[in-house]
């Protein structure tokens, strides 16, 4: 089922169709905004503001105002980035946000914020509207908006603010996307442990990359199957992307209903040629549609672990057209498949390796590589032992 063909070009920012982008990151969706970022039938932000979050934020906190509104959105998401011309992101890459005036969007969005009712769409639509003002962009041109609504589930919100909405689900081998989760955790953190701030504090990664970030994020489809049988969403594979992304991303700009050009093969972020983004396996940044993080887990992923994620995974594996290497045959195959997800992952309870070891002091580089692994080791021990207990409580219950 197309969309944006039945719009007549008036630039009415509340009239245009929205699609929202679904996953749970690691999954291809920096990619996807940078493939569409700067065509011109496409309104598109260059960075994922995590909306939803901030609008619950809004709500709990009771504003109601127009002005506080916009001050929070402003200040308390990656909109706040667009003030700079270049801008460090959460992953230490460069980012050019020049094509972008931002007292252009800060005037436009708190303008059309007093002039519409307050209400989540609302806001959000004043976001994309002000972006629009922001970067001279044609409106009458546009013909989709796509929104980024990645991480949590948050379908009922999208559906109750926006009953016509399009979903765009960006899919991963399981073996490979937890493979990317873990090693992104490991070199970013050392540890599977959540050591920072906030509801994850000192909590099992293990438990959070298996149940909140797969688990959940893949139920989400599974409890929406009506949608995929209406036309409302398109599932779009992240190695299909990599691997033949011409072929994919005209199927994806006709299930939109905009024109495909080879300036989408261009990545782009704010209208500005784009430098990639970090390898959650090393310190190379990974640049516009190289394959090797599709392979990847093939060979560097031990054999205990792809048990572990066929296991738990083994119908969204089959469902999505992902061969399985190690079928279940008979009951001893079913247990070593559960020892398996009982066993230590490679590197979590002694990683030595760091994303960050930029430091030229050796006496430094020592300690982070070969001695705060052995502190942080007992730390490590225990947490595997928690996890795996949360794990087998969540197994035996059904909700893994």
């Amino acid at each position: 089922m197309e969309i944006g063909n039945n719009i007549k070009e008036t630039g009415a920012i509340d009239k245009l169709p929205i699609a929202f982008v679904l996953g749970s990151g690691k999954c291809g969706g920096l990619l996807l905004m940078q493939i569409l970022d700067w065509h011109e039938e496409v309104l598109i932000l260059p960075n994922s503001i995590k909306f939803y979050g901030t609008w619950q934020k809004i709500k709990h906190k009771g504003i109601t105002s127009p002005q506080e509104i916009a001050d929070l959105v402003l200040t308390e998401t990656d909109l706040s980035m667009f003030k700079y011309n270049t801008v460090l992101n959460r992953d230490g890459i460069q980012v050019d946000f020049s094509n972008i005036n931002w007292n252009i969007f800060e005037a436009k969005f708190r303008e059309y914020l007093n002039g519409h009712e307050i209400s989540a769409s609302s806001t959000y639509l004043g976001v994309f509207y002000a972006y629009a003002c922001a970067t001279k962009k044609n409106l009458k041109k546009v013909k989709v908006i796509i929104a980024y609504a990645l991480y949590k589930d948050y379908m009922g919100n999208i559906m109750r603010d926006f009953p016509k909405a399009q979903f765009i689900y960006l899919m991963r081998d399981p073996r490979g996307h937890i493979f990317s989760f873990k090693t992104y955790f490991l070199t970013m953190r050392g540890s599977l442990i959540h050591l920072g701030n906030g509801s994850m504090r000192k909590k099992s990664l293990f438990v959070h990359i298996i149940k909140d970030k797969m688990v959940d994020n893949l139920k989400m489809i599974h409890d929406n199957k009506r949608l995929v049988l209406n036309g409302k969403l398109k599932i779009v594979k992240f190695e299909d992307i990599k691997m033949f992304p011409r072929k994919t991303i005209e199927q994806l700009c006709d299930w939109l209903g905009i024109k495909f050009n080879d300036s989408l093969l261009t990545l782009t972020t704010a209208g500005v040629p784009s430098s990639g983004g970090y390898s959650g396996f090393s310190n190379q940044l990974v640049v516009g549609f190289a394959q090797e993080p599709v392979h990847r887990w093939k060979s560097h992923m031990p054999k205990r672990e792809i048990r572990m994620v066929e296991y738990l995974f083994c119908r969204d594996l089959s469902t999505n057209g992902y061969q399985l290497i190690y079928k279940e045959k008979n009951t001893f195959s079913k247990i070593i498949n559960i020892i398996c997800c009982l066993l230590p992952w490679k590197g979590e309870i002694f990683y030595m390796g760091y994303r960050k070891l930029s430091s030229h002091n050796k006496t430094e580089l020592f300690l982070k590589r070969y001695i705060k692994p052995l502190i942080i080791l007992p730390a490590n021990i225990i947490m595997f032992i928690i996890s795996r207990i949360i794990f087998s409580r969540l197994l035996l219950k059904g909700e893994l």
